[in-house]
């Protein structure tokens, strides 16, 4: 059945949800360019369907017209077949078949049930007649997202004599954002937290002589200063808006600042938890330094997170475990949260990897070593 062609511009992308979602998700302050952008990004990561001819690759096909700057990262193709070939590696998975036949509705008034290799060929003719567009996940970027440089992290365990895997921990965090926001979740600030930036630099938690301390450059520090101690707690949306208008603008820092707080971060975070970890083991239980660099790696992960008094009982429990040498409990701890399961799934994997020396009765205390 061939697919009608569309005379008329449909509306752009981002629906009211997405639209919604952006806009309690960061206190971005009368600029709805920004607003858009991220709406775009929301929207995108919602509407991904698979592909599975180079790996699990994930992609977006869409009909909506996007924003110019999205528009030119959409995937290019060289010919007809080469669009066909690239309908031929989508798998049979349900939400790719499901997400397929949604566009097929959007694109065509006709409702009857049409196979599978119909489906492909109707969809893969949009894409050559420009009716529909295709968007690599790869290529889904915020123009204030990126990701943390190498060079942040190369002179943290040297300075500290450690062995960890931050390029892990700042997967697990997420994007770093040159465009400081601050946590919300239904329409209210997360916990205690203030603006962010870099990879959840919480400024509310830093006072303004410990950012001195960091040896932040002046122009870094003008950004940053008036946030210092500013907590947002239970604050709404429009609480938070106001405040920040009295502050000073939302900080937006080139891509070396934002390496130089996840560096000043990630060390204050790692140098803390480390102390922590040494005064606190029981007697054979390894030094910080002498653990594999799984355990390293996830115990900095779970203070970088949940800082160094955890609430709920599982991260009481996983700490318990750890500081006492009982390796196997601890990751049973760990596997028992009932939150962020994708982070925590690899974290317990990496700990698996490779296991510390067990703990026997009567071993030499390493702390007196």
């Amino acid at each position: 059945m061939a697919i009608q062609t569309k005379t008329a511009p449909r509306p752009y992308v981002p629906v009211d949800a997405a639209w919604k979602a952006a806009d309690e998700r960061v206190t971005i302050l009368d600029d709805r360019i920004d607003i858009e952008d991220d709406a775009v990004f929301i929207w995108l990561k919602a509407h991904l369907v698979h592909a599975h001819g180079h790996g699990l690759q994930k992609t977006v096909i869409g009909t909506g017209l996007l924003p110019p700057a999205w528009r030119a990262v959409t995937r290019r193709f060289a010919s007809p077949v080469d669009v066909q070939n690239f309908m031929n590696t989508l798998g049979l998975r349900a939400d790719t078949v499901l997400a397929l036949q949604t566009l097929y509705r959007q694109l065509t008034p006709a409702h009857q049930p049409i196979d599978r290799a119909t489906l492909l060929r109707e969809i893969g003719n949009a894409i050559i007649c420009g009716q529909a567009w295709v968007l690599e996940s790869r290529r889904m970027k915020s123009r204030f997202s990126t990701k943390t440089s190498e060079q942040a992290f190369a002179v943290i365990n040297p300075k500290l004599g450690t062995n960890i895997n931050f390029q892990f921990i700042a997967n697990a965090e997420g994007d770093q954002w040159l465009r400081g926001y601050v946590p919300m979740q239904h329409g209210v600030v997360i916990g205690q937290s203030g603006m962010t930036v870099a990879s959840g630099f919480d400024l509310g938690q830093w006072s303004v002589d410990e950012m001195t301390k960091q040896g932040f450059s002046e122009t870094l520090l003008q950004k940053i200063r008036p946030f210092a101690n500013r907590k947002m707690r239970h604050m709404t949306k429009a609480q938070v808006v106001a405040l920040v208008a009295t502050l000073g603008p939302v900080p937006i820092l080139t891509k070396e600042e934002a390496d130089a707080c996840d560096t000043a971060v990630f060390t204050s975070i790692a140098s803390g938890a480390m102390r922590i970890w040494n005064a606190r083991i029981e007697k054979g239980v390894p030094l910080f330094t002498a653990l594999p660099q799984g355990w390293q790696t996830v115990w900095i992960s779970r203070f970088y997170q949940e800082g160094p008094g955890p609430k709920f009982s599982s991260a009481i429990d996983f700490r318990s475990n750890a500081l006492a040498g009982n390796w196997k409990d601890a990751i049973a701890a760990l596997q028992s949260y009932t939150q962020y399961r994708d982070r925590i799934a690899s974290e317990a994997n990496l700990l698996q990897q490779q296991m510390p020396p067990e703990v026997t009765t009567g071993a030499v205390d390493d702390k007196s070593r």
